[in-house]
């Protein structure tokens, strides 16, 4: 799989807009529960169906 990288803002609550070319490629819809930890310094998302 060829790597993808996208930089994002992190908004005023907190929220960070996943791009919609990466939310596709992972199978994350609205709804799907991510699962965030950090893990050397980066957050790790981890997901359900495709993505984990």
């Amino acid at each position: 799989m060829v790597s993808q990288r996208s930089r994002v803002r992190v908004g005023k609550r907190g929220v960070i807009v996943i791009p919609k070319g990466i939310r596709e490629r992972l199978g994350i819809s609205e709804g799907t529960v991510l699962e965030l930890s950090v893990e050397g310094g980066q957050a790790c998302p981890e997901g359900e169906g495709p993505m984990g």
